[in-house]
């Protein structure tokens, strides 16, 4: 954290009285604020200067910093700390003569024994950042209750006995400090003398020199340098200016004075420092580790000092909860007869991870369980043209060879289930490679082809081969695709020009096979549909060369790349609970700014992550993420293809444990997931809308009726930000929101007299979730065909039917615990 200012003015939310916040802190300038700011270390060491004089501070110390005070913070190497601001205007509403008290809280001059009273404020703001964290309704209220706690424990066992605030910038002295500072922030980079402010300000330059000295704890000297230092330091991290022009460009007056600055707070010299974050980015861009920072997700636990203070009894298991309340919704629909049709377009498109994985048994056996209860439309997978398909090689001449044996024995394997091919022509056979440049540790090529006319032969080969195995009007049927997030420079290194090339030679291909033939794409990242540039570039492209896509397509993953200086590149979870159907609508806008038609939209891979490592992929979390995105996108798309249907797939190295965090609906052992389920009570829902709200979805069939209700819970506010809060395999459950139980009361007006039958299944913690009844077996690390077989049997939503006489209204109550779903279905029972 680096601020660009001396004097920090707090902005606080209209509701929340403080500024509480985490932050990596390495060099923090002198400032200074009207509030009271508390650091609590929670990882690492720093260094805190006070007034002149330095404080380090090592892991768990806790440190009061009294409102304007003059304070900086260094650290030479990775830390955390929490940070909480007061501002005074806030406390002197209910304690006015807080203007006069000065407190001393500085835990690391005390031993053991004497940090009992340091510990009531360690459990204080823990407990706020975990109510902040977890953001449940009415959080602000329990916020400001700790708060008072905490300015109550202050003033009673830390406030100074001292009256001497000297040293401190007194309220007559700060718009001639603001004015001077101001006046350096305007131009450091210019020669600066105590003579040029001292006549601006109308001082004698001996009273300026002791004035700045006496209210900043440093020189004048020293304050420029440091400022000028901060500026540098950003030129050398994100600029290729030599060190010299660097210098010069932020006022120092020679290359020397510049080393011995930053020598002295980096303890290296600016070349050097410029070496030591390429090696760092170049180990970070080795191909080694693409797939660690993509598909794995590595969390690190920096967060054990701060929560390990908790007031829970049971501060390390899976419900760290302060307050358990309910949620109380009472709904209220007349069915009027009006309805809508319900495509159910989640059961479009199926995905598995490659081409050659459809052919392996195990495989296959997934695809039949769940083709047997979902029954999918169609699948999409990556790698046709993988080595691994042998399709493609080249004789010694340079003359193409090609084999579409194995691809006829996987398109004739999903046909024989009901499946049809959405075939996405990649990646790059080795002999058609331009580089080596590669993904996922089952490597395939990422390169551009060598020859773009021999790529284009490739895929007419390919169309020809399918047209003669299953005939043209089949075939109209498919979907095609160029290539997979060709926005992401991991999925393609190579420049956009050289993707055009190829889509527009593949689009041509596919429409000269067969005008009818759908094709597809662009296969876009999410956060690429809120970004400029590639998108609009891509579709200006496609208008141009007249090759617009029969349907556009995006993968949904709320996650964002995060890159921070001298850290790990990170992806960090979005705090929007609404992510997909924001990304659609912001899409159709911009669709519907560039082009006369627009096409349907297909999302072709969609999950609340894109890491196979993620904890919460196995448990009842993922159900009620399903049925939320669904139900809240009806009618908006075309599909939506859930990544993946299975835990086994080639991109990381096998998993050896049972309940790895895979992205699947079914584990790689066989056994079926919350996910599964919640497809499976999906495939139950009528095909006419008759209301549709927050949590619940009621339809009608020609059997009955069918209401589904749910209760979703986000992740919250540090799991988004990669931080794990101690998740592992036997706690998984704490990282979310909302722990508050849903009530919903239902009374539905209209329904027809008569006697019908009423049955319930529920998919919760209890019933339907393999991962829940795992843990109740002991947690096995391995599993044998009759355990697997008992998970299957033993882990499945729980029913129960009963037979009830309505008369004109139905009324149905439901408490839903955090992530369950739950369906009911009526109907009619006819007398003989």
């Amino acid at each position: 954290m680096a601020l660009d200012y001396i004097y920090e003015s707090i902005q606080m939310n209209n509701d929340l009285p403080i500024n509480i916040f985490l932050h990596n802190a390495q060099f923090v300038e002198d400032h200074w604020h009207d509030s009271i700011e508390l650091l609590f270390v929670l990882k690492g060491k720093v260094d805190v200067y006070i007034e002149k004089k330095r404080f380090t501070l090592q892991e768990e110390d806790v440190l009061i910093i009294n409102s304007n005070e003059i304070h900086s913070i260094q650290s030479h190497e990775n830390n955390l700390v929490l940070a909480l601001q007061i501002p005074i205007s806030f406390i002197k509403t209910e304690f006015a003569d807080i203007d006069q008290v000065r407190f001393l809280c500085k835990s690391f001059l005390y031993g053991e024994e004497e940090q009992e009273k340091f510990n009531e404020i360690r459990s204080l703001l823990a407990e706020m950042m975990w109510v902040y964290n977890k953001e449940n309704y009415s959080y602000e209220l329990k916020i400001k209750s700790l708060l008072f706690q905490l300015i109550y424990v202050l003033l009673w066992k830390f406030r100074e006995s001292r009256e001497d605030n000297s040293s401190r910038i007194g309220s007559k002295y700060t718009e001639r400090m603001l004015s001077i500072v101001n006046y350096i922030q305007g131009n450091y980079m210019k020669s600066l003398s105590l003579f040029d402010i001292a006549e601006q300000e109308h001082l004698s330059v001996p009273y300026l020199s002791s004035f700045f000295q006496k209210s900043m704890g440093k020189s004048f000297s020293q304050y420029v340098n440091q400022l000028r230092l901060k500026h540098a330091v950003r030129d050398i991290t994100y600029t290729d200016h030599s060190i010299t022009q660097i210098a010069m460009d932020h006022g120092f007056p020679s290359l020397k004075s510049f080393h011995k600055v930053f020598k002295e707070v980096y303890k290296i010299t600016p070349i050097q420092y410029r070496k030591d974050l390429q090696r760092y980015e170049e180990l970070e861009n080795l191909p080694s580790n693409d797939y660690a920072t993509y598909l794995d997700f590595d969390r690190e636990n920096a967060y054990e000092a701060l929560f390990k203070y908790l007031p829970s009894p049971d501060q390390q298991t899976a419900d760290k909860t302060l307050d358990k309340g309910v949620v109380t919704k009472e709904i209220k629909v007349h069915l009027s007869g009006k309805s809508t049709l319900i495509k159910p377009y989640w059961r479009k498109i199926c995905t598995i991870s490659k081409a050659k994985e459809i052919l392996m048994s195990e495989v296959q056996s997934h695809l039949k369980l769940i083709q047997e209860k979902v029954q999918f439309s169609h699948i999409r997978f990556h790698g046709i043209f993988d080595d691994e398909m042998m399709v493609y090689r080249e004789d010694a001449q340079g003359n193409p060879i090609f084999n579409f044996f194995y691809v006829g024995q996987l398109i004739d394997f999903i046909r024989s289930i009901g499946l049809r091919p959405y075939i996405e022509f990649g990646f790059m056979p080795k002999d058609l490679a331009s580089s080596e440049s590669s993904f996922f540790y089952k490597k395939s090529n990422l390169s551009k082809p060598k020859d773009i006319g021999k790529w284009r032969k490739l895929v007419e080969q390919l169309l020809l081969f399918c047209k003669n195995r299953y005939g043209e009007e089949e075939m109209k049927h498919w979907y095609f695709a160029c290539w997979n997030e060709p926005d992401l420079q991991v999925f393609w290194p190579d420049a956009f020009e050289d993707y055009g090339e190829m889509y527009i030679q593949t689009y041509q291909a596919v429409k000269a096979s067969c005008p009818k033939f759908q094709m597809g794409g662009p296969d876009l990242f999410s956060e690429t549909v809120y970004q400029e540039s590639w998108l609009d570039h891509y579709l200006d492209f496609c208008i141009t060369n007249h090759c617009i896509p029969d349907v556009i397509s995006f993968h949904s993953y709320p996650v964002r790349e995060q890159r921070v200086v001298d850290k790990p590149i990170s992806w960090i979870h979005l705090s929007n609970d609404n992510y997909l159907n924001e990304t659609i609508h912001l899409l159709k806008d911009k669709l519907k700014a560039k082009l006369s038609q627009v096409p349907d939209v297909q999302v072709t891979e969609w999950n609340s992550t894109p890491f196979h490592r993620d904890l919460t992929n196995d448990t009842c979390y993922k159900a009620a993420y399903i049925v939320k995105n669904v139900l809240e996108n009806l009618d908006e798309l075309q599909s939506l293809a859930y990544w993946s249907l299975t835990d086994l797939l080639e991109e990381l190295p096998p998993a050896e444990e049972p309940f790895h965090g895979g992205l699947g609906l079914v584990t790689s052992n066989g056994i079926l997931k919350p996910g599964y389920y919640a497809y499976e009570l999906l495939g139950k829902l009528g095909d006419r809308l008759m209301e549709l709200g927050a949590g619940y979805c009621l339809t009608k069939s020609s059997q009955g009726y069918q209401l589904m209700v749910y209760h979703y819970c986000h992740f919250d506010r540090l799991y988004g930000t990669s931080d794990s809060l101690g998740i592992d395999a036997l706690n998984r459950y704490h990282v979310f929101k909302d722990t508050n139980n849903l009530e919903m009361s239902f009374v539905i007006q209209g329904i027809p007299s008569g006697v019908y039958k009423l049955r319930q299944t529920t998919i919760n913690r209890d019933h339907g979730s393999a991962y829940d009844t795992w843990l109740e077996m002991g947690a096995p690390s391995s599993l044998d065909a009759d355990e697997v077989a008992y998970l299957n049997r033993k882990a499945v939503p729980n029913q129960v039917r009963k037979t009830i006489d309505i008369q004109s209204s139905l009324d149905i109550k439901c408490k839903l615990n955090p992530h369950e779903v739950r369906l009911y279905e009526l109907w009619p029972v006819y007398d003989a």
